[in-house]
């Protein structure tokens, strides 16, 4: 397999394959070392679970935050844009 086309991070806008894991017997799943590298995640860092379909997501905590705040602000900006064309 040509490793250079699997190189880039999902962060940067490309799908990457970090490997597979197992549940264990408590629930636990260990995330691959060079995924936590890249995201930065740390062993305190606390993350949110979320499904679409029958894919489930998990992000860490602080940037559901941040995103949340994002759509916030976009909600408000168009709400403006709305009062300012009506």
């Amino acid at each position: 397999m040509d490793k250079s086309k699997n190189n880039k991070c999902p962060a940067h806008g490309q799908p990457k394959f970090y490997g597979s894991a197992s549940i264990g017997e408590r629930g636990q799943i260990v995330i691959p070392a060079e995924l936590r590298s890249e995201f930065n995640i740390k062993p305190s860092d606390k993350f949110i679970f979320f499904s679409m379909g029958k894919t489930i997501n998990l992000m860490k905590a602080d940037d559901a935050k941040e995103m949340l705040e994002n759509i916030s602000d976009m909600i408000s900006l168009k709400n403006e844009i709305k009062k300012a064309i009506i």
